[in-house]
Formats: structure tokens, C-alpha cells, sequence
């Protein structure tokens, strides 16, 4: 699985990613590790994983989810949990914009392999313009009046 990472980390024990709307995080599981070994606790604000007894992660989320529409499956020797925010694209809690909704990490506390650095929220992750508008100031990227693609030097 390809994670951007300014999107998602790829750590030692886990690789995540994020848009707007979900964050889904992997786990490579040993081999031979049944379904059965496997345990996924998603709460509100927590997340547990445990395979074959040990745990694998537990902690309190970055942000709230929605535990009813969040979900688990073991494909091809990977485990993939899925996250619907709480607050979302199209489904803001008070106060929050598409800004509030990037997550830097998975859980409070994680190695910092797993954490994105610093402050900005990359421009690729909003989908429109209005939810460029609701980026602080600062973070906006100035743009050009230049075309994208630049059909000048084609030959004719």
C-alpha cells in the first residue's frame, strides 16, 4: 500500500492515510494468523488492536469517530481498519471547518513515525475551493493566473 505522506505515515508497526472523510489504517499481519486472532476494539474516541493476544496498538484517538459506520477486515495478510470521522467533509461539528478535520496521527502519544510533522495542512487535501477558503491565512498557497498546462510550445 502507497501512503502520501502528507496524507499518512508508514511506520514500523502500522501505515495509515486520511481524506476528508476517513482515516484507514493497515497492520501486516503474521503469517498464518487467523481471523480469529485477531481483536479490534474502535470506540468513539479509542482504537485497540490485538493480534494473537499481544496488542498491537491501543490509545485514545486524535479525534472522535463514528463507531457505527467504522469498520474492519483482514485482506490478502493485512488488516485494514476504517475510520469515519466524526467531524468530516459535509458533516462539520460546531465550529469546525475542513481545516479541523486533518489528522496528524492515529492515536495521542504515537512514535513519531507515524505522526505527520508540523502545523500546515497540505493543499492537496481539500477538494474544492471553499474548503481552501477555510484554511487559516497563513497556509494558503498563492496562486497563479498562468495556465496548468501550457499548450505554447506544441507543435502544430
Amino acid at each position: 500500500m502507497r501512503v502520501d505522506p502528507e496524507l499518512g505515515r508508514r511506520g514500523e508497526r502500522l501505515a495509515w492515510t486520511q481524506d476528508q472523510t476517513y482515516v484507514e489504517v493497515y497492520f501486516r499481519l503474521p503469517r498464518n494468523v487467523p481471523a480469529s486472532g485477531v481483536q479490534v476494539e474502535i470506540q468513539r474516541e479509542r482504537l485497540s488492536v490485538s493480534v494473537t493476544g499481544t496488542a498491537v496498538l491501543a490509545g485514545r484517538l486524535c479525534r472522535p469517530v463514528k463507531v457505527e459506520e467504522s469498520l474492519w477486515l483482514i485482506q490478502d495478510g493485512v488488516l485494514e481498519v476504517t475510520l469515519l470521522k466524526e467531524s468530516r467533509r459535509g458533516n462539520y461539528a460546531d465550529g469546525d471547518t475542513a481545516f479541523h478535520t486533518f489528522w496528524r496521527t492515529v492515536v495521542v502519544g504515537a512514535p513519531a513515525d507515524e505522526r505527520i510533522p508540523g502545523d500546515a495542512v497540505p493543499p492537496r487535501y481539500y477538494k474544492s475551493a471553499s474548503d481552501v477558503s477555510d484554511m487559516p491565512a497563513h497556509q494558503r498557497v498563492a496562486s497563479s493566473s498562468r495556465p496548468m498546462i501550457d499548450r505554447s510550445r506544441e507543435r502544430r
